[in-house]
């Protein structure tokens, strides 16, 4: 029976099937998430934490995401729409989201190229009761960087990297300025230059002290806190304010 659903092809589309497999495969081997994941924590243990980092390199993945794209494009009539999108979230997402949380508050027609690939991505899918649930990038990056400053808040990071995230002043807990703060609240990196603002903890700590305080569980719960953030982000989203980037800068 299942021979008869079977496509034939011609000996050239079988060589050229098996060459773009050949291809996917050697892309796939280029990504390793446990060295990705080392890099990260490398990355925020440089002393120059507070600088945007060049975005050669998120550029050289775009590149590689890109590459990946059109090869899943060729490949696209061996899988059906719902294993098209499991690839591209598994195998070309995760390098357009490489160290996110360092270069996420770059200027804005440095971040178009990576979602036209998730456009792309979107149209080779072709199935929109699958990818109208697609988190745009933005919003990936926001939550991201908020869980990764969750880690240092809480500690749960080297000793170097909690000593970057100052505890808030006293008066902040004991005024009636708390009534609108969250009991998280931090005073925010007073920094000069835009650049600068754009930097990951300047910028996140801006997000951090504006989340609703029923975000925050009692204890560390990483699950809990993504969840909560994630929900809060993307309505703000639906309601036409900007999660991070755009109104962190001003460019709303």
């Amino acid at each position: 029976m299942g021979g008869q659903h079977r496509q034939s092809y011609g000996p050239q589309m079988g060589e050229r099937l098996a060459q773009d497999r050949r291809e996917w495969h050697k892309l796939l081997e280029a990504y390793n998430p446990t060295v990705s994941e080392i890099r990260v924590w490398t990355m925020m243990k440089s002393t120059n934490v507070f600088s945007l980092p060049r975005l050669k390199t998120e550029l050289n993945k775009a590149k590689m995401a890109s590459k990946k794209i059109g090869v899943l494009n060729r490949a696209k009539r061996c899988f059906t729409s719902g294993h098209r999108l499991l690839l591209y979230k598994a195998q070309v997402r995760p390098h357009m989201e490489y160290c996110s949380h360092l270069w996420a508050g770059a200027p804005k027609y440095q971040l178009d190229p990576l979602d036209s690939i998730q456009r792309r991505a979107v149209r080779i899918v072709d199935d929109p009761m699958l990818t109208d649930g697609l988190e745009p990038l933005s919003l990936r990056r926001d939550v991201g960087s908020l869980c990764v400053f969750y880690r240092l808040y809480n500690g749960e990071c080297s000793d170097e990297l909690f000593e970057l995230v100052p505890p808030s002043l006293f008066y902040h807990c004991t005024t009636r300025r708390r009534r609108r703060l969250h009991p998280h609240f931090l005073d925010a990196w007073h920094v000069t230059t835009t650049r600068a603002s754009r930097s990951f903890l300047p910028r996140t700590s801006k997000m951090w002290n504006g989340l609703p305080p029923e975000v925050f569980p009692l204890r560390y719960n990483m699950e809990f806190f993504k969840r909560r953030v994630n929900k809060v982000l993307r309505s703000r989203q639906r309601m036409g304010d900007a999660s991070g980037i755009a109104r962190v800068h001003g460019r709303q």
